[in-house]
């Protein structure tokens, strides 16, 4: 297949693209960076430039992915390129519905309203997937996916579980009393999800998620991968609000742990996409890549989000003293 990824030189992009490639198809990215994977074609442009920047590109496409949160961007890309694409993919998130509350929601489950400033990600991604559907119609498939985790991931969101279970060692780890439901998907399936279904013409709409675990699940699996041996500290909400931890993502975050009244976020259901014949690993072999992952790029590394292990044993020390 003749394919265009849009973007293609950060982390999932990246991912599709090398996925397409080892599928055997001729891969061009569009990209202002240029660490493409080895045998795709990259063609250097800023999506902010509108249509324009998509001028170079001639002929048809038997698949067009985009990764897009950016209106605009979207936008230019169905102006210049939906006429000549036979099948679209877009990456959008299950970040689109209104409810975080309703346990087990499908594609089906109520969107938020659409927004065209980019800083409201859910929001400007429903508007991303209404640009795209009314350009592509029955030529669209949307994938929706959670939390996206694996080697390489550069939100550090999961991989801070990870170095920090490897950095604890025998030492007390700090994690959140009220478990939660969650779920997250390998970016490496992800990505052949992608290749899958684009090349088998698969439209609609897929939450692409992996089973629904809990937090202490796959902390639980993170700390065998890493050789954690010893305690976990539990703390309440209270304690970790007042000791300024944070959830979810940033500095002094520790994620898969969400507010009280999130309980939908990791439980929605992916029966449409195994349905379609979508392979998931098993969430502890992603644990045992990403630890591996982890220790080959720094344990304690400058990180975007996760408390780091300094300030994890000062949180630590802090409740021991309670």
């Amino acid at each position: 297949m003749r394919v265009l990824v849009l973007g293609g030189t950060a982390w999932l992009g990246h991912a599709i693209a090398a996925a397409h490639l080892a599928a055997g198809h001729d891969v061009t990215c569009v990209a202002r960076g240029a660490a493409v994977p080895d045998g795709a074609t990259l063609v250097q442009a800023d999506r902010d430039d509108g249509a324009d920047a998509l001028a170079a590109l001639t002929g048809e496409w038997d698949e067009v992915v985009d990764v897009t949160r950016i209106p605009a961007h979207a936008s230019a890309a169905a102006q210049a390129l939906a006429e000549r694409a036979r099948h679209w993919t877009l990456v959008s998130t299950v970040s689109v519905h209104r409810d975080v509350d309703r346990v087990g929601d499908d594609e089906s489950a109520p969107l938020l309203e659409p927004a065209a400033e980019p800083d409201d990600y859910g929001r400007a991604k429903v508007h991303v997937e209404q640009t795209m559907q009314q350009a592509l119609g029955a030529r669209l498939l949307v994938l929706r996916p959670g939390l996206i985790v694996g080697p390489g991931d550069p939100s550090d969101r999961y991989g801070s579980w990870a170095a920090r279970a490897a950095l604890a060692g025998d030492d007390p780890l700090l994690v959140p009393e009220r478990d939660v439901a969650a779920q997250v998907i390998d970016v490496r399936d992800l990505a052949d999800a992608v290749v899958d279904l684009g090349t088998r013409g698969v439209v609609g709409v897929r939450t692409a998620v992996g089973p629904v675990s809990t937090l202490h699940g796959l902390v639980d699996e993170i700390r065998a991968a890493a050789g954690h041996a010893g305690p976990v500290v539990l703390a309440s909400d209270a304690d970790l609000e007042r000791l300024d931890v944070q959830p979810w993502g940033g500095p002094r975050s520790l994620a898969l742990w969400l507010p009280v009244g999130y309980d939908g976020h990791g439980s929605r259901s992916n029966a449409a996409l195994l349905d379609d014949g979508v392979h998931l690993r098993p969430t502890a072999e992603t644990a045992r890549d990403v630890v591996a992952d982890e220790r080959e790029r720094g344990l304690e590394r400058a990180r975007a989000s996760g408390i780091s292990r300094a300030d994890e044993l000062a949180v630590l020390a802090a409740l021991a003293g309670d």
